[in-house]
């Protein structure tokens, strides 16, 4: 879903340590983790959901998951959870 909103705008709403814009126009949400201390990837996909709809966003949650590998220099290639949403159009 193309829209206007920016990356650096849903950087401001969420917390998450990456956010990154598809060729589709939906963005990705990466949070990395060493332990869990009992927290699952759903627990992004909710903060995210409630951190956008609290500043008004309407999205929909498309995919989310876990990513599992050792270490490495960047977030994509090392431990984390991810989740892939699309926001409507700001007015």
């Amino acid at each position: 879903m193309a829209n206007g909103i920016s990356v650096a705008r849903i950087k401001d709403i969420i917390i998450a340590d990456s956010v990154s814009k598809t060729e589709d126009g939906n963005f990705i949400a990466r949070k990395a983790y060493f332990y869990q201390h009992g927290k699952g990837g759903g627990t992004l996909e909710r903060s995210i959901s409630r951190d956008l709809a609290k500043a008004g966003i309407k999205h929909t949650i498309i995919k989310s998951g876990e990513q599992k590998k050792s270490a490495d220099k960047t977030l994509k290639a090392t431990t984390h959870w991810w989740v892939e949403f699309s926001v409507e159009q700001e007015i």
